[in-house]
């Protein structure tokens, strides 16, 4: 089942060519997801990712796939060709090994979409993270796992207040965004007025092109056909009860 666990490619929001919102638009619209996640995940395991969100948050739902850009290399083409970027560039993307296999497929759609070098940084976790978290990631592919409330995705990725963390080493800020996180958080409980106000943040969010979602990764679990009413959680987490009624938690 999809699990609570996305992959993501940000784009540095407050320097180089992707602090322009025209740039970040041709690369998305060149960037050819569903291509990714099949490159990557060959026999399975991940499905392509339309928000910012996982599919088992509840704050998801199908509407938000109509905000996903769609794959149009021509049109993003012309769209370069009106920024001061035009015919391409160069620029680093920084990323773990174990994500490296994203960013060989990305680095050559871009190079044959829009003439753009993508030099591949591939990074331990301590080096990655202090470059993405000081801001000096030109680009760099990340992945995200949480609880299903959208605060731990949303704030942690596009609140201006986490600009500097390792969340939002891209710098996005945008005070609407802020004000809709914010009042989701503090100024109601109610589930569906929060869901209501996190999707007109990811309304905001996705227009401006500040990250490029990949996947969101499936959880499987292998049990031995004795073991009887299990239950499969998105979270990756198994509660074992034994007759006794001791209840165990194993978290992956």
């Amino acid at each position: 089942m999809p699990g609570l666990s996305i992959t993501y490619l940000d784009m540095n929001y407050e320097t180089g060519p992707t602090a322009d919102p025209k740039v970040r638009e041709a690369m998305y619209k060149a960037t050819n997801v569903e291509e990714i996640v099949q490159g990557v995940h060959q026999y399975g395991g991940a499905t392509m990712s339309y928000a910012p969100l996982p599919q088992e948050s509840w704050g998801y739902d199908d509407s938000l796939e109509s905000l996903k850009p769609e794959y149009d290399p021509e049109e993003a083409r012309n769209i370069l060709d009106d920024t001061d970027y035009a015919g391409g560039f160069s620029i680093d993307l920084y990323v773990l090994e174990t994500r490296s296999n994203y960013a060989t497929i990305f680095q050559n759609q871009m190079k044959e979409n829009l003439n753009i070098d993508v030099n591949v940084n591939v990074s331990e976790w301590g080096t990655l993270t202090d470059t993405v978290a000081s801001g000096q990631a030109p680009l760099n592919i990340g992945g995200w796992s949480w609880y299903p409330d959208p605060y731990f995705f949303l704030n942690q990725r596009f609140h201006s207040d986490q600009v500097g963390s390792n969340g939002n080493g891209k710098a996005y800020s945008n005070p609407d965004v802020d004000a809709l996180l914010d009042e989701a958080l503090t100024d109601t409980g109610d589930q569906e007025e929060r869901t209501a106000l996190y999707q007109e943040a990811m309304d905001i969010i996705m227009s401006e092109f500040a990250s490029i979602e990949l996947d969101n990764i499936d959880i499987a679990t292998a049990i031995h056909p004795k073991v009887e009413g299990f239950h499969l959680s998105p979270d990756g987490s198994i509660y074992v009860t034994s007759p006794n009624g001791i209840n165990l938690s194993i978290s992956e």
